[in-house]
């Protein structure tokens, strides 16, 4: 697995450019058992205090859920709920394009809008130790049957300035996966 992440706030303070990017492969003799390929560009700029918009692109693809390519590009605005020393809670509502061909024979390709509703908490107990969870719903505007959930949950901890060891756990739930996924 290859995992980046770039963050980069703007000279004024109000704009945060934010790059991750992904590639995960595993292969066993002549069988590809994990292959996929992740890229997302998000910038988020603030509007108030407790209010952000935020504008994103993102392309995927992944062998397990047969997904050949997919695109997405979106907006929407980002809610500060609560912010204390040790917590933060955010929501947004975003719409979403969607584009996507499924690894299936024949090949089926989506063209969809759908919103990219979300929550964030970051949970801060000590000064080396971090949690960051963000939980996504991802239903169709024309179908909310057609919905994915995904939640991320991270937890960091600081061992030096430099030095961190980081667990992730990452759950997808999609009701009308592509082709033949499980």
């Amino acid at each position: 697995d290859l995992e980046t992440q770039l963050q980069y706030k703007t000279s004024t303070n109000r704009g945060i450019w934010m790059i991750l990017g992904g590639y995960s492969f595993l292969k066993s003799e002549d069988v590809k058992l994990v292959s996929s390929t992740f890229a997302h560009i998000r910038y988020n700029r603030k509007v108030t205090e407790w209010l952000r918009w935020e504008i994103f692109t993102q392309f995927q693809r992944n062998l397990v859920t047969q997904i050949n390519s997919r695109i997405l590009a979106g907006t929407g605005p980002r809610f500060k709920l609560i912010k204390t020393n040790k917590f933060r809670l955010y929501a947004a509502s975003l719409v979403m394009y969607e584009q996507e061909n499924e690894k299936t024979t024949p090949v089926v390709r989506h063209r969809d809008l759908r919103s990219s509703s979300y929550f964030s908490f970051t949970w801060l107990p000590k000064e080396n130790i971090e949690m960051i969870s963000t939980t996504y719903f991802q239903p169709l505007f024309n179908n909310f049957k057609d919905h994915r959930i995904l939640n991320s949950i991270s937890f960091k901890i600081k061992a030096s300035p430099h030095f961190s060891l980081s667990v992730k756990w990452n759950y997808l739930h999609d009701r009308f996966p592509a082709g033949t996924a499980p």
